[in-house]
């Protein structure tokens, strides 16, 4: 707590005179203060708006009130299991054959990712 805001209360609680010097330097201080709290809100303002482009590129993830940092959070952390389901859904194999067993690895690797995606829709 800064000293003005303190002399201030002990000035409100009568256990310090009214003098002129005192309440001069109480408002001085106190708009000190005002200024440094408005310079905090305008630098956290800033930070905010960029975690609410951040949200936004996610599409507004969570409902309504809850905390856009946790949802955005969850969305990201989603969005990353995701890319691994998908990334592990590819088979890797040698080069491009017709054979039976490839096209039907490839079919398995649909399969998986459509789970992944539905998973992913379904949140």
């Amino acid at each position: 707590m800064s000293d003005c805001i303190e002399l201030a209360r002990r000035l409100l609680n009568n256990d310090m005179a009214w003098d002129d010097d005192t309440i001069a330097d109480v408002l001085t201080g106190l708009v000190a203060e005002v200024e440094r709290l408005m310079d905090w809100k305008r630098d956290a303002m800033r930070v905010l708006n960029g975690w609410d482009r951040v949200w936004e590129a996610l599409g507004e993830p969570g409902p309504l009130g809850a905390m856009k940092s946790a949802n955005a959070l969850a969305a990201v952390q989603r969005l990353t299991r995701l890319g691994n389901e998908l990334a592990d859904a590819v088979p890797v194999r040698a080069p491009m054959v017709a054979s039976q067993p490839y096209r039907n690895g490839y079919q398995d690797c649909i399969q998986r990712m459509r789970a992944a995606v539905e998973a992913w829709e379904g949140r």
